[in-house]
């Protein structure tokens, strides 16, 4: 059975996100950072990591 998280995920404190929303042909219609709960639900999610120190 699953765990009961140590901090229930209404009190989770996440930064703003940096966002990429590509068109279907791959070019990207809008860039920016937001709050996850503000972001519009995907039809895929690609996560990716990335240094901004280079």
């Amino acid at each position: 059975p699953p765990r009961d998280p140590a901090v229930p995920s209404q009190e989770w404190q996440l930064p703003e996100l940096p966002f990429v929303l590509l068109d279907k042909a791959g070019r990207t219609q809008r860039a920016g950072r937001s709050a996850l709960a503000l972001l519009p639900r995907a039809n895929t999610t690609v996560l990716t990591r990335w240094s901004s120190a280079n």
